[in-house]
């Protein structure tokens, strides 16, 4: 009898030794098919593999990624949750989980939390540092974003990864001279990134740098054409620079094509719609927008400003105050919610609601500036003038607000004083057309006829935009000289 229960159990342990084998060998062919990304046939693969060993917790997993790229939600979470169950001490059935739920949108806070587990259970993971970081941002938590990307950097300084994720922490902060800084060393350490180049091609676009900026983006495109950030940022170019909405509309699709769930292209293609007046296209993009992400309170705050434009002004003012309670600290956000009511001429909302954003956070020059530009609109040059003033002294680079500022001082027939403001522009960014046009203008009234011929001849070589064109042109024609 002991010999037959011996042999028994002989034959059991065989069967699961062939089982174990059996299952190793599905989970491998599965993960063939999902480097090929065919999610249907590595998902059967997987189901054998666990029908010959349940426990197999990497089938789950990948069991898992393959029902989320098929868009079978539920079941991913449920293979998930069972790695996490067989294998609760390892860190990357967190980390997973993590990205799946980062992948959702709505559930970020989770993700959250699976990644601070995963760093409880090991706290050198310079990736889920990296990852953790990544959802901060998304989340437009930009200082907790920054402490992680440095933290991930303070473990592995060799890896370019984090330092650009804490460039976009800071061009979100506004601090693009920190953000340049982080993506000049990101090159640094491996210049055959695309990443970099568009992170620093964003900063520059912000520092009105332009030329450097179409140069990074398109280094960007050049060497990862499959990146949908380069192209979601030479869009910005396009539109900023250049005024050239069709071309940035074809780069926010690209983008968007290359990454469906990328709601950062969302957003500004939709931006660009309502720019030119296709409303519909810009509503129906920030619907998807908040759809991949209902935290990103910017979107909120465009698509409130599109509904007022509609005609649906209380569910557009409902949006914007949705987008100021989604992050009330955040100066940005609030900001933001007051030039939408500047743009529905409720100075006094919007006026409010930049006191708030300065006394949150009054480091901020361009809220400075808007805050001063509003004055203008309502009739209070004299108030404006401080504002501006302290703009340029937390930015003395901020070219709009020297032709800001130039503009005021005209008013007052400060002329000399608004000539070096216009001077000071120009010198900051030489292709800037519109304080061409505007100096010249000025030269125009007080008499410099040459010298207003000349700006505006140099508008002209430095701008393709229809309206600025326009105004060089019928400048020149206004002195009798022809374009």
């Amino acid at each position: 009898m002991k010999r037959k229960a011996w042999l028994a159990g002989i034959g059991l342990v065989g069967l699961l030794l062939v089982g174990c084998v059996q299952g190793h060998v599905y989970y491998e062919k599965g993960n063939q098919l999902v480097e090929r990304r065919e999610w249907q046939k590595a998902l059967d693969e997987y189901n054998r593999a666990l029908a010959s060993d349940s426990r197999l917790t990497g089938a789950y997993t990948k069991r898992g990624l393959c029902f989320q790229r098929l868009g079978r939600y539920d079941e991913a979470l449920a293979d998930y949750n069972k790695a996490v169950e067989l294998a609760p001490g390892n860190e990357q059935s967190y980390i997973n989980r993590a990205l799946f739920f980062d992948d959702k949108g709505d559930h970020r806070q989770l993700a959250l939390a699976d990644l601070s587990k995963a760093l409880e259970l090991n706290p050198n993971s310079a990736y889920a540092y990296n990852l953790r970081g990544n959802v901060h941002l998304k989340l437009l938590q930009f200082e907790k974003a920054i402490e992680d990307y440095t933290a991930s950097i303070k473990i592995n300084p060799t890896d370019y990864v984090p330092h650009c994720g804490r460039g976009d922490a800071y061009l979100s902060l506004t601090d693009y001279l920190k953000a340049i800084e982080n993506f000049d060393k990101a090159i640094s350490i491996d210049n055959k990134q695309a990443l970099p180049y568009s992170g620093r091609g964003y900063a520059h676009l912000k520092l009105g740098h332009c030329k450097e900026a179409f140069k990074d983006c398109q280094e960007a495109v050049r060497l990862d054409a499959f990146l949908a950030a380069s192209y979601l940022r030479r869009g910005l170019v396009y539109k900023e620079c250049d005024g050239d909405y069709p071309k940035a509309i074809v780069d926010f699709t690209k983008a968007i094509e290359l990454e469906p769930k990328y709601f950062y292209a969302f957003h500004e293609r939709g931006d660009a719609y309502q720019d030119i007046g296709e409303l519909q296209k810009a509503l129906k993009d920030y619907d998807e927008t908040l759809q991949l992400n209902p935290a990103y309170a910017n979107a909120w705050i465009s698509r409130g400003r599109l509904h007022i434009k509609l005609g649906n002004s209380a569910r557009g003012f409902a949006d914007l105050d949705k987008g100021a309670e989604l992050l009330a600290r955040s100066p940005y956000v609030q900001a933001s919610r007051a030039l939408a009511y500047r743009e529905a001429k409720k100075y006094k909302e919007a006026l409010a609601g930049l006191n708030l954003a300065i006394q949150l956070n009054p480091k901020i020059a361009d809220h400075y500036y808007q805050r001063g530009y509003t004055h203008v609109l309502m009739g209070r040059d004299e108030l404006a003038l401080p504002d501006f003033d302290k703009a340029l002294q937390l930015d003395p680079r901020a070219r709009f607000v020297y032709t800001a500022r130039a503009d005021l001082k005209t008013r007052g027939q400060k002329y000399s004083s608004a000539l070096q403001d216009y001077a000071s522009a120009i010198k900051i960014e030489p292709t800037f057309a519109e304080a061409f046009i505007m100096r010249a203008d000025l030269h125009k009234t007080i008499g410099n006829r040459d010298k207003s011929i000349a700006d505006y001849r140099a508008a002209l070589k430095t701008t393709n935009q229809p309206a600025l064109v326009k105004r060089a042109k019928d400048g020149l024609t206004s002195l009798g000289t022809k374009p």
